[in-house]
């Protein structure tokens, strides 16, 4: 993806570490990660926080899958989402 591409699918403050889309288009995966640092025991109310943030930035989005990852022993949130 081009730095045009990404500044126009993810407006942000900050962009994505990574973005990729397939050839035709229609799927794009990113990776970003949060300026904040959240505390593990807190880690499933940033979830609610991010996901907020997602629904405040587009009119419709519909989470194909969300959790809690475990990486060397720290806590990550990941959510899967589609802008229909």
């Amino acid at each position: 993806m081009t730095q045009d591409d990404i500044a126009q699918r993810y407006p942000s403050v900050r962009a994505p570490l990574g973005a990729f889309t397939n050839v035709d288009r229609d799927s794009d995966f990113s990776v970003n990660i949060s300026a904040t640092q959240w505390p593990d025991e807190d880690i499933e109310l940033a979830a609610q926080f991010f996901k907020s943030g997602i629904h405040n930035l587009y009119d419709r989005v519909d989470f194909i899958s969300q959790g809690i990852h475990i990486v060397n022993k720290k806590k990550f949130v990941f959510l899967s989402l589609s802008r229909a």
